[in-house]
């Protein structure tokens, strides 16, 4: 983020673009906590965006919460720590056409996106990569399990396993 008094646009604008995060998610994305919190507090205030207390989740609205995508969530923690690493220019919500990419960016000039492939998804994932991909490997996988990795079989320039607070472990397949 650039320089400067954060304003609740700025939170809005990205809990638009993403429908549901955690939290925790905008105050590392934004690294400002007290900034973020007075917006939070401003915009429920106003009824632009909801929060679940048991969840510890902000939301668009209801309809968007309830169809929340844990891949997406997932995704969204990579790309927060990548963002610690390298100069993201932009970045998107990938539509559900281009399943199982979660997120697109721009970094240094060229498109990734992360994906986020479940336990139960690796065949389905691997049919699609198969057929809808030409071996572009601008893709970065995040998993829940690291066996998931072994059952790939996609161009990746990485896979990462996310753990419940955020976290991230890189890893390459040998």
């Amino acid at each position: 983020m650039v320089d400067g008094t954060l304003q609740e646009r700025e939170v809005f604008e990205l809990i638009k673009k993403y429908n549901v995060l955690f939290k925790s998610q905008v105050y590392a994305y934004f690294g400002q906590e007290r900034a973020v919190g007075r917006a939070f507090k401003r915009l429920e205030k106003d009824n632009r965006i909801g929060s679940s207390p048991v969840t510890q989740m902000v939301y668009l609205n209801e309809n968007s919460y309830a169809a929340r995508d844990e891949g997406t969530l997932q995704a969204f923690w990579v790309l927060i720590s990548l963002m610690k690493k390298r100069t993201i220019t932009e970045h998107f919500l990938a539509d559900q056409e281009e399943y199982p990419v979660r997120i697109i960016f721009i970094s240094e000039d060229d498109l990734f996106d992360i994906l986020y492939v479940g336990l139960n998804d690796v065949k389905l994932v691997n049919s699609v990569f198969q057929r809808k991909y030409r071996g572009t490997g601008n893709h970065i996988v995040a998993v829940p399990d690291l066996e998931v990795i072994e059952k790939l079989d996609l161009p990746a320039i990485g896979y990462c396993l996310v753990k419940g607070d955020g976290e991230i472990e890189y890893y390459t397949k040998s």
